[in-house]
């Protein structure tokens, strides 16, 4: 391996250590289309001094988004925690939904006969009900197999 291998990958490998202490705004410009562009770019191009050189930015690139997202979640946590008691959430990015001062009283609805299907009619049939021969009512125990050292001549030694 080349020498500027060696300093790729040790600044690669410092950069996963770095990561963590490197503020919450700068991680915002990660969700610029341009930036992911030219990361992507930046992975393509680490494949040219290598396959390990490579695999190293892929990696070190997955970490930056994934604690992008760690700090977003936090964040989102955080001021969830420490909302004013009583305070709605918000219902989305751009507005509140309204909120309606109405609240419509519907009465219980006693339903018809019609309006109940499952029920049996007169015309339909009758509601008897009459046993088929060889039914559930006949079940006939069977034997079952033995258990622990009476099961021992049902298998053979291998």
């Amino acid at each position: 391996m080349k020498a500027d291998v060696f300093v790729l990958l040790a600044l690669l490998f410092a950069s996963f250590i770095v990561i963590p202490y490197v503020p919450h705004e700068s991680f915002l410009v990660l969700d610029y289309a341009l930036v992911r562009i030219i990361l992507l770019l930046i992975m393509v191009y680490s494949l040219r001094y290598g396959p390990i050189i490579g695999v190293a930015t892929f990696l070190l690139v997955g970490a930056l988004l994934l604690e992008r997202n760690y700090r977003i979640l936090s964040y989102s946590k955080l001021l969830f925690k420490y909302r004013r008691r009583g305070e709605a959430p918000r219902m989305g990015a751009d507005e509140d939904m309204p909120v309606s001062g109405e609240v419509y009283y519907v009465p219980d609805e006693v339903p018809e006969e019609t309006d109940i299907e499952y029920r049996p009619y007169d015309e339909l049939g009758s509601n008897d009900y009459t046993a088929e021969p060889g039914s559930d009512d006949n079940k006939v125990v069977m034997d079952s197999a033995p258990l622990g050292t009476a099961a021992a001549g049902l298998f053979q030694a291998i």
